[in-house]
């Protein structure tokens, strides 16, 4: 599944329980990126990717007008 969004200078997005097969493409601006209780931050540049490391929540901060798309694998039953 892909989400593409835009998220607000200063506005966090949680994505509460976030694996490996999460992936986030800044599109645009600057995206701050952390895991709770995880002391490594991640800041990401227009074009950059980030692959979940953790399977705990994951905080999305805009640190100017962001777009991003979000790539993840989910069970769906048809």
């Amino acid at each position: 599944r892909l989400i593409c969004m835009s998220i607000t200078p200063g506005d966090t997005e949680v994505i509460p329980a976030a694996d490996q097969s999460l992936v986030v493409r800044c599109a645009r601006g600057h995206l701050w990126i952390t895991h709770d209780s995880d002391p490594k931050d991640v800041i990401l540049a227009a074009s950059e990717v980030y692959r979940s490391e953790r399977e705990d929540a994951l905080r999305l901060h805009a640190m100017d007008p962001c777009v991003i798309e979000i790539e993840f694998d989910d069970e769906v039953d048809e």
